[in-house]
């Protein structure tokens, strides 16, 4: 693959938006937690956006213009994402770009919704990039938002399926998760697969987010559980916070994780994280010289290395790409065409096609999952261990059906 093919003066045209009456100007705007406590993803999201767009500038820029995204601190509260999004709309931009916590991709979401509502010769396209709670595909859909990311039924399925076909799940599994539209879909998603996967849930726990300072005491409930296999979709401090708690307790449970990727959470681990998995979109070592390729590739764009929720930016760019190649130069303005383009993309990613669901705007997307290892090829953290590939998971083994609450509004 050669990602910088994928990039012409057209593919993103529907970024632009008239300044004036004669002077065409490109406007992208992307919301992002960089500051407050998850401002660590925020800056995950932001490598990735900046890699996609230095191809994008790399093959000529949009109709010979290159664009720097805009970036909108959101602050990682629910009140500076409908802050962000008036911002905005104000400015004029026709696309929004989101990263991070559902919470406020709710927010968000529900915003761009009245938006379109009270404006609807004037809407605005939204891609969340990394919002994970299933609702906003499903009973919170709408026909201009789309997900670039998965959800907790389908990382569930990928980590149960890799562990118990390789003999790694054990019987007694234990779950700790924040208690937010999220964590809690984590939580159920662990009981619902107890049966296919044949485990007793032993116990599970949801905490408040982003609150607690110490996970000592949640460490020693789940040593006291007996657990063998620890399932947790937390994320940025909540996480890095518990596998500092494990680490300090010498907990001998394996944990099965979404974000244990994520900047910082290996090397606060350190050893106890070995023999810990990940369900992920790039695994660099599953990727053979592709994925190889990649990696360098990003690592010298950005100073850093494609992890967790980045790669959930650069796929959101390359499907928003593709989608856009397809639509005529004189509708590049119109997200309603850009969106009706969207649903039908396609893009090559390193592990396997991503493309897009239309009935509910889910990305059908593959997943590797890892296991943390010293004998890995690539290292994190500035630690001797990385990710070794337990078992890639096509788009197709990953998809989980739509449930039916989509009921979308299409425009007519």
């Amino acid at each position: 693959m050669k990602p910088g093919l994928l990039f012409s003066a057209a593919i993103l045209s529907a970024s632009t938006m008239l300044a004036s009456p004669a002077i065409a100007q490109l406007a992208i705007d992307v919301i992002l937690p960089m500051t407050g406590p998850t401002a660590g993803t925020g800056e995950l999201f932001k490598n990735g956006i900046d890699f996609a767009f230095s191809e994008v500038n790399d093959a000529g820029g949009i109709h010979g213009k290159k664009i720097t995204p805009r970036i909108l601190d959101d602050g990682g509260t629910t009140q500076g994402g409908t802050d962000r999004v008036r911002q905005a709309v104000a400015g004029g931009a026709k696309i929004i770009l989101q990263g991070g916590g559902s919470a406020v991709a709710a927010a968000i979401s529900a915003d761009v919704k009245r938006w379109n509502e009270r404006n609807p010769e004037n809407p605005v396209l939204l891609i969340m990039m990394g919002a994970e709670a299933a609702a906003l595909t499903r009973k919170d859909c709408h026909f201009y938002a789309f997900r670039t990311s998965t959800n907790a039924d389908m990382r569930v399925k990928a980590l149960m399926k890799a562990l118990s076909e390789n003999n790694r799940l054990g019987s007694k599994v234990y779950a700790i998760n924040q208690d937010y539209s999220w964590g809690r879909e984590m939580d159920a998603a662990v009981e619902e697969n107890a049966g296919p996967y044949k485990y007793q849930v032993v116990g599970s726990v949801l905490h408040d987010v982003s609150k607690i300072q110490d996970f000592s005491p949640y460490v020693e409930r789940i040593r006291d559980s007996g657990a063998e296999t620890v399932v947790t979709g937390n994320w940025a401090r909540d996480l890095l916070l518990l596998m500092q708690s494990v680490a300090s307790a010498n907990l001998k449970a394996k944990f099965a994780t979404v974000f244990l990727d994520e900047k910082g959470n290996i090397a606060s681990a350190g050893k106890a994280a070995l023999g810990s998995f990940v369900a992920t979109p790039f695994v660099a070592e599953a990727g053979g010289a592709e994925g190889e390729a990649y990696l360098k590739k990003f690592n010298e764009k950005t100073g850093a290395n494609p992890i967790s929720a980045g790669n959930n930016a650069v796929i959101a760019i390359r499907l928003l790409s593709r989608a856009m190649a397809g639509v005529p130069e004189k509708d590049s303005t119109n997200p309603t065409a850009v969106a009706l383009a969207l649903e039908k993309a396609k893009a090559p990613w390193v592990h396997g096609e991503v493309s897009m669901r239309a009935e509910d705007h889910q990305l059908r997307l593959p997943l590797v999952v890892g296991e943390v290892s010293t004998e890995a090829k690539f290292k994190l953290d500035g630690t001797d261990m990385g990710l070794k590939p337990v078992k890639t998971l096509t788009a197709a083994e990953t998809e989980v059906a739509p449930d039916g609450s989509c009921q979308m509004q299409r425009p007519r």
